[in-house]
């Protein structure tokens, strides 16, 4: 039993190390959606003479607003 849990052990400790890479991935993907839906609020927030309509219009498309 002694040799078969060694090769065991190592299978899931590469398996544990690839999915802490994959949610790694993710979770840095998820803060930049994050900061672009903070700076999409904050574009919804601001005064109507701090971007022109197109100006608005380029930001949202740039933030990921319309998909």
């Amino acid at each position: 039993m002694g040799r078969a849990a060694a090769p065991t052990a190592a299978l899931v400790a590469a398996a544990v190390d690839a999915v802490d890479r994959d949610l790694g991935r993710v979770f840095h993907q998820l803060e930049e959606y994050n900061a672009d839906f903070e700076a999409l609020q904050t574009l919804e927030q601001q005064d109507a003479g701090t971007f022109s309509g197109e100006e608005q219009d380029e930001l949202r498309r740039l933030l990921g607003q319309y998909g």
